[in-house]
């Protein structure tokens, strides 16, 4: 890990099956337009819904920062663990800013809570070990919540993404992400995330119960690995969460499509340390103040994803 970036506060910035022909191809794309917000440079950088009432935008929350423990409240900084390889949630840019929806809501929440945010660069299946262990307050990086995953911490969830399969232009193997068509095939993900287990893992065990080959994961340590294995020909196909697939066909060329509709919709969350009431409190609030203020859903709009906007945050909203 290299050295932590500090940013001002004040800086703004996942089985349902369908009816369809077999050779239906539904080819998915999103043009996000990219604006370089801060100009910094980079280092490394439920239990029901709050209601809260907006402060403002870009107004303390006296409130929610009165939650915060007395040692983040002493440094004045936030540190947050995040793996930015996932536009347009979290990445660098070509000069190696850090940008995305979830930089942004992040630095939005420092805003309410009145400290400054500290981005901190960790592999995405170190994350959640790294919080519960003291390592980082937070965890940023598109993380599902689920019911596995709350046995080990708590989650402030904010958004709605499912995941989604990519193919070669042209779907030449006829594959999609709710059917038996995966089934001998090889397809990539990144370690530690839900297209793992349970996306990938649920199918295989079912394809084997049907009497099918198992699907084969590649598991790799980025989503770029993950393209890299398509294009490269080491996988048939990779399942990522919804709104990067879009980005990666977006921006491939034309080399890649989605197939199908995405699935396993499901909330992303913030990622907290586990039973911490003061810090759940005072995260929960911070981003229910967000949406309230419009702040939220602009940020939304400015990354294209809107798609999965949700009206409250909870804690630990996982449904699956």
């Amino acid at each position: 890990m290299s050295a932590a970036d500090v940013w001002p506060a004040a800086c703004r910035s996942r089985l349902s099956r369908r009816s369809r022909s077999s050779k239906r191809v539904r080819v998915l794309t999103l043009v996000v337009t990219l604006v370089c917000g801060s100009g910094l440079a980079a280092g490394c950088e439920s239990r029901g819904a709050h209601s809260a009432s907006a402060v403002g935008a870009g107004q303390v929350d006296p409130a929610a920062r009165s939650q915060l423990p007395a040692e983040i409240l002493a440094r004045g900084v936030l540190t947050i663990a995040t793996d930015p390889t996932y536009p347009p949630d979290e990445f660098r840019q070509s000069d190696g800013t850090l940008v995305g929806m979830d930089v942004d809501l992040a630095r939005a929440v420092g805003v309410k809570l009145g400290v400054r945010v500290q981005f901190n660069q960790v592999q995405f299946r170190d994350i959640l070990a790294g919080v519960q262990q003291g390592q980082y307050d937070i965890g940023v990086s598109s993380i599902t919540d689920t019911t596995r995953r709350e046995e080990l911490g708590d989650f402030v969830t904010y958004f709605q993404a499912g995941s989604s399969l990519l193919v070669k232009s042209g779907n030449p193997l006829t594959l999609y992400p709710d059917d038996e068509s995966l089934c001998g095939h090889r397809v990539a993900a990144q370690d530690g995330t839900i297209e793992i287990d349970p996306v990938l893992s649920s199918r295989s065990a079912q394809c084997v119960a049907d009497g099918l080959p198992p699907i084969t994961p590649i598991v790799v340590a980025a989503e770029a690995d993950s393209r890299a294995a398509l294009l490269g020909g080491r996988a048939d196909a990779m399942v990522e969460d919804a709104p990067i697939a879009l980005y990666e066909t977006a921006h491939s060329g034309g080399l890649l499509q989605v197939a199908g509709d995405q699935i396993d919709k499901a909330p992303y969350g913030f990622a907290l340390a586990k039973e911490d009431k003061p810090m759940d409190t005072a995260i929960l609030r911070a981003m229910q103040d967000l949406i309230d203020d419009g702040e939220y859903a602009a940020i939304l709009s400015h990354w294209g994803l809107t798609a999965g906007k949700v009206q409250a945050a909870t804690l630990d909203g996982a449904i699956n």
